[in-house]
């Protein structure tokens, strides 16, 4: 208990109330210390509250996509061509946020909110962006970055190669045929390497036998 002068003995405990200060900022706290020959020295205390600077959700194209702790990204795929809407939202509606381009270029900013018609490049399957959500107390109180990938779905259908027993397989003119002569025996290994990682084949003349390797 404090004393007559508002003193306690040896050590204090004290409740901040920061109510008051409903995002990011200090409450301060001077304390006087007296010694036991009465010499006396004055102490601040500084607490800070930190911003809210997390990302509530970020949607796009009417679908939510969530944070992928592995890549640190979020990351969303769509059909090519297209010019997927993005919304951003920031858990603290007062916070600003802005998107920036892979060379942190701005290109849209809101408060609390984003919105943003993305144009996708022509020349590449990938965009990338960066979302910063910064205090609405200026760049110095706080801010975040995280990134964002959107990929365009690949439209390439092409073959990287076709080898008949380990050999190269000759190519028409417009690289739909292959042709290659093999030996006489029964059985031969035939492989076909796509040239997008992302692409499927499959037979369609299902007459002959053939076993997948």
């Amino acid at each position: 208990m404090p004393d007559d002068e508002g003193y306690t003995l040896n050590n204090m405990k004290i409740d901040v109330d920061m109510a008051d200060i409903t995002n990011a900022g200090e409450a301060g706290i001077n304390l006087d210390i007296k010694a036991e020959d009465g010499s006396k020295k004055v102490y601040t205390i500084a607490i800070n509250k930190i911003s809210n600077l997390e990302i509530e959700s970020v949607v796009i194209d009417s679908e939510e996509i969530l944070y992928n702790e592995e890549l640190s990204r979020f990351e969303k795929l769509v059909q090519n061509g297209a010019n997927p809407e993005i919304v951003i939202t920031a858990e603290n509606k007062n916070q600003i946020v802005r998107l920036l381009d892979e060379a942190g270029n701005q290109i849209a900013e809101g408060i609390g909110i984003l919105r943003y018609n993305a144009v996708l490049s022509t020349d590449k399957l990938e965009d990338n962006y960066i979302i910063k959500v910064i205090s609405h107390n200026g760049e110095d109180v706080g801010s975040k970055s995280y990134d964002l990938k959107i990929r365009q779905k690949s439209t390439e259908t092409g073959i990287s190669y076709a080898k008949v027993d380990g050999l190269g397989m000759i190519e028409s003119e417009d690289g739909l045929e292959y042709h290659a002569e093999v030996s006489r025996t029964d059985e031969h290994d035939l492989k076909i390497k796509l040239k997008d990682e992302n692409a499927s084949v499959k037979i369609l003349d299902l007459e002959r036998k053939y076993s997948y390797r």
